[in-house]
């Protein structure tokens, strides 16, 4: 049949915007007819008039919706069942009661699943087309998942389920007692303003840390926003979606996700002290509001601030204590225990501050690798 069609006509459609293949079969289907293939071309669509249909019913009536998307499934599934063949319009059961909702939206849904009227109050499938039914039946599901109401409801359980897991989250932090010396972790948003600061042991994980950040009134996200437990861990854990958690207190940004939640803090290097970020993953959010926070006191052997590599260690002890007198002979200057002599690289180890008993066990396992020992020790 195209064989007999001027090129002249499809070339006159395509120019009018029409794809290639869908003006060869109008063409074809109106014996040549380059007006009546125009306006063929020209209708919406089945899928475009279902989807402008099924947003009507969607956005009136969700419960009607609902009823007319389970009575499309189960032609789609059973086309000869006759319970699902004649449809009455009238009375005022479920499923007449939907079909009138959005001014008849669901009527003039049926028809464009294949239905057509028999008479003025009555519906009947004589075929079932399976594409129709899919075009119909598809977009009345995406119409009610994308429907105010329903993105209402998904979001209020969200939120819900955000709240009652960084409720749990706060309550299982509620009786850890602060250590008096260990790691010390301030706390500060994006804006660099402090919020919190607080101890935790070296072997303590990350999801401790996220436990306390629960605790928190100001720099966290709200109750409502991302908090969720994860089970992935052993034991579960808890995370917040809604924020960045960061460590910048190295030259290198340290980002954390959920798979860092059973690191130590020891392993993330946040020993011994850091301070970690928390910033709103969405940017327009701001946590908490600039103000002074007093840190805790330092406790003896535990320094605040960033850690020190051990090149600097090094330089600091050369510079404030010479191993050579004027004379030129060796001689051991600061406090440095006697029996310091006998261990090589002892002296320097108790010279940067660390306790005596630790640092010959840091030698001994380094096998009197003393960078090695300060990095153990650090």
């Amino acid at each position: 049949m195209f064989g007999l069609v001027e090129p002249e006509g499809l070339k006159t459609l395509e120019a009018m915007g029409f794809p290639r293949d869908a003006a060869k079969a109008a063409l074809t289907a109106h014996n040549g007819d380059v007006a009546a293939a125009a306006q063929q071309l020209s209708q919406p669509s089945v899928e475009d008039k279902c989807r402008s249909i099924a947003s009507r019913l969607a956005k009136a009536d969700a419960a009607a919706a609902a009823e007319v998307a389970e009575l499309l499934t189960n032609v789609a599934a059973n086309p000869r069942d006759q319970r699902h063949t004649i449809i009455l319009l009238g009375g005022t059961a479920p499923l007449q009661s939907a079909l009138r909702a959005g001014q008849n939206a669901g009527v003039e849904l049926l028809i464009e699943a294949g239905y057509r009227r028999h008479d003025a109050s009555t519906l009947s499938l004589t075929r079932a087309d399976p594409a129709r039914l899919y075009a119909a039946k598809s977009a009345l599901d995406a119409a009610r998942t994308s429907s105010p109401g329903r993105q209402g409801r998904n979001k209020a359980l969200q939120a819900q389920a955000s709240r009652e897991a960084r409720a749990a989250a706060a309550k299982s932090f509620a009786s850890v007692q602060e250590p008096r010396g260990g790691c010390v972790l301030t706390f500060a948003d994006g804006s660099g303003a402090k919020f919190a600061t607080r101890r935790f042991d070296g072997d303590d994980t990350l999801d401790r840390v996220v436990r306390f950040l629960a605790t928190c009134e100001v720099g966290c996200p709200p109750d409502g926003d991302g908090w969720r437990v994860v089970a992935e861990t052993t034991p579960p854990s808890f995370w917040c979606d809604g924020w960045v958690l960061s460590d910048k207190t190295t030259r290198d940004e340290q980002i954390f996700t959920v798979k860092d939640l059973p690191r130590t803090l020891q392993s993330l290097q946040l020993w011994p002290s850091a301070t970690l970020v928390v910033e709103s993953a969405d940017d327009d959010v701001v946590l908490t509001k600039p103000q002074r926070v007093r840190p805790p006191s330092p406790t003896k052997g535990h320094r605040l601030g960033p850690k020190p590599k051990p090149s600097d260690l090094f330089k600091r002890v050369t510079a404030r204590h010479d191993p050579r007198d004027l004379s030129g002979a060796d001689k051991p200057r600061g406090r440095v225990a006697v029996s310091a002599d006998k261990v090589p690289g002892l002296g320097r180890l108790l010279a940067m501050g660390f306790p005596e008993a630790k640092a010959r066990d840091a030698l001994r396992r380094a096998n009197g690798d003393v960078n090695a020992a300060v990095a153990a020790l650090l």
